[in-house]
């Protein structure tokens, strides 16, 4: 993928996306296993580009592969989340507080979709470790920034197009979601390609794939 607007058209190159995004979305209505199944297999899916395969991932139950990506989404959302909270408490007495906790919620936000990429990269590259090493992931991020803003585009985009099923009784939505996490496989993997090859560092916890 030389321009990023083949993104949106990649799942398409493999002849069998169809039945993948539709049994990976059915496994997605499973509770909380279906979201962690479907960051897996978007992870496996990214290797198989690194590999030099332009192919989905089989769909599967990829619980070890994804964890990992889930729980670090989590913990950057909870800090979000606890520190304008403890803000906007404050605020009560402070008004300037309560206004410091509102930016901290909108300009964090901002900065976690710029970021989403790079942070996907990383747990992809390097697991758990390098997901939480938070510093590691904005240096990711802004080896390229343009790329980064390009990459991240293209997520919230999908992220939109995966909302469309749920205009359709709430069917659709296996489609639009597996479609959509295919997307993003296409973005991070295209924002990996313009970044270069991983270089080597402390996080040793987990494979590399491309080395």
């Amino acid at each position: 993928m030389d321009d990023i607007a083949e993104t949106l058209t990649w799942p398409f190159r493999d002849q069998r996306w169809l039945p993948k995004a539709l049994v990976q979305g059915l496994i997605l209505l499973v509770p909380v296993l279906g979201v962690v199944a479907l960051l897996g297999w978007m992870l496996e899916s990214i290797q198989n580009v690194r590999e030099g395969r332009n192919e989905l991932a089989r769909p599967s139950f990829y619980v070890s592969r994804g964890w990992p990506l889930l729980a670090v989404e989590v913990a950057y959302v909870l800090v979000i989340f606890v520190v304008a909270k403890v803000l906007t408490a404050s605020g009560g007495s402070h008004h300037n507080l309560f206004l410091l906790g509102q930016l901290w919620s909108v300009v964090a936000s901002v900065g976690l979709i710029f970021l989403f990429p790079a942070l996907v990269l990383a747990v992809s590259r390097e697991g758990f470790a390098a997901g939480l090493d938070f510093w590691e992931v904005v240096n990711l991020g802004r080896m390229n920034p343009q790329a980064s803003f390009g990459a991240a585009m293209i997520c919230v985009l999908a992220a939109a197009l995966g909302l469309l099923g749920l205009a359709a009784c709430l069917v659709g939505v296996v489609f639009t979601e597996a479609y959509a996490a295919a997307v993003m496989v296409a973005a991070v993997s295209w924002l990996d390609r313009q970044l270069g090859p991983a270089p080597r560092n402390r996080h040793l916890s987990s494979p590399r794939f491309g080395d």
